[in-house]
């Protein structure tokens, strides 16, 4: 097309204002013609889409495979399935959840477990068990053929378990079936062990529990055992268990009605628990621990114990519920006879009985500089005399974390940076609200608080703004005083074991 103005074309010449009326009044029929082509084009566009939708649906009407026999598209489809392919990956099947009480009496799902045990190959097992307990008792023979078929089965697969649960497994199963295997690859393994009475539970239990094969695995590092009779346990524990780093050891009571002492809500055979002198024996046949939990009952009995034991690598100890520390025993134990250099962790639950003098501080100080986090119960802090209990903790040089019960007592501490105020008692909105306000008031350095409430939410929740913009990072949860304990389905298996 020619234009009255081909020589400026392409150039880097500037048109005058006179110029610019001109090649815009020369542009306007164009774009008026190309907005009209536009138009049209999108007219013929949506008729094309409209013609090819209607065509293609009458071609698939009439079109082969439609009139293919229904036998033959089913096999076409079933060859379609992914099942070979997945089946030829190993490594999606290598962790499985077992619950025996579903699968017992019926042959298919035992099929099913082995099979899909079998298609893992040489790969490492995270697989766990939820065993019926007691309740197995009353299985009829063919259930119980059933039940010794898959603990048969599993058992030839220990060599390559690297993590196992096995829960709510009665004692003499557990020691019958699973304590004599071999299980090199072990990294973890959890059990809970089941009476099947009260007579049962008031009985030593089996001592071997801690020295059997299974649990001398050369990879095994994490081991928690909720068994009936702890304290028992340790007595035959082996003098050198050096691969363990992690052990949870407390007392398993999923019923609670065995008499004996009762913390929380829970009644607990508190004479099971750990003695010091037992504690002293764990500790010295485990010198790798890095992280103990169990319960202590302050009883004493039996020689004397050396000076000192070390614990060189331990940096978490926890006195768990249920335990009875109020008599001295344990703090003369963890004052005068256990060295801890690299503890940083130290807590006991506060359904424990406690009664810290304020030395004890200085011998924790003393034997365990690295404290960082506190985790200790109100009725600590009404047996320090004069209630300096301030004064007690700022001992420990690198503590910054406490975990204590709200009291009316208002104390201060200004070196903490990380404060938990668990509430345990009802107690008046404005007293823990003015215990922070003091915090903040000292001007130290504490920058995050967290505020359990042991009840239900109110409609009405405290209002945490003032804290917010005077700099702290505040929380509060509302956590019921008896909260209902985790539900497992057989479908998805165990949350958290």
């Amino acid at each position: 097309m020619e234009s009255p103005f081909d020589q400026y074309l392409n150039t880097n010449y500037i048109p005058t204002d006179a110029e610019i009326e001109q090649v815009s009044a020369h542009l306007a029929p164009h774009e008026a013609e190309l907005a009209q082509l536009e138009s049209l084009i999108s007219s013929l566009c949506f008729k094309r889409d409209r013609l090819q939708s209607y065509v293609a649906s009458h071609r698939a009407l009439i079109s082969h495979p439609r009139r293919s026999p229904h036998d033959i598209l089913e096999q076409i489809f079933l060859g379609c399935l992914p099942g070979t392919r997945n089946a030829s990956i190993p490594r999606l099947w290598t962790s499985l959840h077992i619950p025996i009480k579903l699968i017992r009496g019926d042959a298919a799902r035992v099929e099913a477990v082995v099979n899909w045990l079998e298609r893992s190959a040489p790969f490492p097992l995270e697989i766990s068990i939820q065993c019926p307990g007691f309740e197995g008792l009353w299985d009829d023979t063919h259930c119980t053929e059933l039940n010794s078929q898959v603990y048969q089965y599993l058992s030839q697969f220990s060599h390559r378990w690297r993590s196992i649960p096995i829960l709510d497994i009665q004692e003499s199963q557990f020691m019958t079936r699973f304590a004599s295997l071999a299980a090199p690859l072990l990294e973890c393994i959890t059990v809970t062990l089941e009476g099947r009475d009260d007579r049962e539970y008031h009985r030593s239990g089996d001592p071997q529990l801690l020295s059997s094969d299974i649990l001398m695995g050369p990879k095994l590092h994490t081991a928690h055992l909720h068994t009936l009779c702890p304290n028992h346990c340790v007595a035959a524990l082996p003098s050198v268990w050096n691969n363990l780093t992690n052990l949870t050891l407390r007392q398993h009571n999923p019923h609670g009605h065995i008499h004996g002492g009762r913390r929380g809500g829970t009644v607990w055979n508190t004479q099971q628990f750990l003695t010091p002198q037992s504690l002293y024996f764990l500790l010295e046949a485990c010198a790798n621990l890095v992280s103990l939990r169990t319960q202590i009952c302050d009883e004493y009995s039996g020689p004397n114990m050396p000076v000192m034991v070390q614990a060189p690598h331990l940096e978490l100890l926890e006195i768990l519920d249920g335990s009875d520390v109020s008599h001295g025993a344990l703090v003369l134990f963890l004052s005068d006879h256990l060295l801890m250099t690299q503890l940083r962790t130290f807590r006991v639950t506060p359904t424990s009985l406690a009664a810290f003098p304020r030395s004890f501080f200085y011998a924790l100080a003393g034997h365990s500089p690295l404290i960082s986090n506190l985790s200790i119960p109100t009725d600590i802090f009404h047996k320090i005399r004069g209630g300096r209990f301030a004064e007690a903790v700022e001992i420990l040089p690198f503590l910054n974390t406490l975990h204590m019960l709200l009291t009316q007592q208002r104390t201060l501490c200004p070196i903490l940076h990380h404060l938990i105020l668990d509430e345990c008692s009802p107690m008046p909105l404005e007293t823990w609200i003015d215990i922070l306000h003091k915090h903040l008031d000292v001007q130290g350095g504490l920058r995050r608080v967290e505020v359990i409430f042991r009840y239900e939410a109110p409609e009405i929740v405290p209002d945490v703004e003032p804290f917010i913009s005077r700099g702290l990072d505040l929380s509060i949860e509302y956590v019921p005083r008896n909260p209902m304990p985790p539900t497992t389905s057989p479908w998805t298996g165990l949350e958290n074991v």
